[in-house]
């Protein structure tokens, strides 16, 4: 019963925003027209944008109905695109590179979990990412630093960038894991195959916490380290202990997992506490 009244309403605000002569919508219609679409289908196409829109007002209450709609057109022709990384460990003694391509509608963040899953990062740490003269961060971590941009809410199509554009990170603030990120490439890609991709690699994974034994285990493996019980063994022998590889297939075929687990490990705990009000206090009166 409830959500008959719910549909109700959202097809009589679709309605209403569809009729308007706001250039934005006039180019949503012609846009899946040409696509195909009928009058039903654009009709219950900006429904599903509406409550995409009204969910996302509890992050952003100040943002109009007209500007939730534009980011989410914005967001529909993301889909079409992306683009590739070349993703380098910044260490002049570990020379490890990752080639990854990442959907535009993906967020910032989801770059950052990205990265450390292609170098088989348990994801227990914070990072930082910064593009020209900005630093982004996950919200939970602004009280580290305070003049943090949220990546979480920021799509990787909104950043205008370009071949050649670069995107540094820093993972783990004690170990300090350095990667340079650079744009290699934007492509026009079908929505229904633009998914996450890890197209190859060279060197070794991160060893967590361990730095400087992977250090070790480049310049000699054979160099004597600590296992956990205290035992002498080879830096080697730890490493296989602790499956510290080098670049392995199977990574590539893991790898959209491997991001949906670390946005999991990074996020889910602040999206279960945005389950409140999702449809409070919102204006219904469409303003272009």
């Amino acid at each position: 019963m409830i959500q008959k009244i719910i549909d109700r309403h959202l097809e009589k605000m679709a309605k209403e925003v569809l009729n308007t002569n706001d250039p934005m919508i006039l180019r949503f219609l012609k846009e899946t027209e040409q696509n195909g679409a009928d009058e039903q289908t654009q009709l219950e196409a900006m429904m599903s944008i509406l409550t995409d829109v009204i969910c996302a007002r509890e992050m952003d209450p100040k943002e109009t109905l007209h500007e939730g709609i534009a980011s989410f057109l914005d967001i529909m022709e993301m889909h079409n695109e992306s683009y590739d990384f070349t993703v380098t460990l910044k260490d002049d003694v570990i020379k490890s590179t990752r080639e990854i391509t990442l959907p535009a509608y993906m967020m910032l963040s989801d770059l950052a979990y990205a990265v450390i899953s292609a170098f088989d990062g348990m994801g227990s740490h914070i990072f930082h990412l910064k593009y020209k003269k900005d630093i982004f961060g996950l919200i939970e971590d602004f009280d580290e630093m305070t003049d943090m941009l949220p990546a979480d809410m920021l799509p990787l199509g909104s950043l205008d960038l370009r071949k050649r554009s670069v995107i540094h990170m820093v993972y783990d603030m004690g170990e300090n894991w350095e990667f340079e990120i650079k744009c290699t490439g934007r492509n026009q890609v079908n929505f229904m195959v633009n998914v996450p991709m890890l197209r190859g690699g060279e060197g070794y994974n991160i060893w967590e916490d361990s730095r400087y034994l992977l250090e070790m285990l480049v310049k000699n493996p054979h160099s004597i380290a600590f296992n956990h019980e205290g035992q002498d063994i080879t830096v080697q022998e730890c490493a296989e202990g602790e499956h510290i590889t080098l670049f392995r297939d199977d990574q590539m075929d893991e790898f959209i997992e491997e991001i949906m687990e670390m946005k999991q490990i990074y996020e889910q705990d602040f999206f279960d506490s945005q389950t409140d009000s999702l449809w409070s206090d919102f204006d219904t009166g469409y303003q272009a």
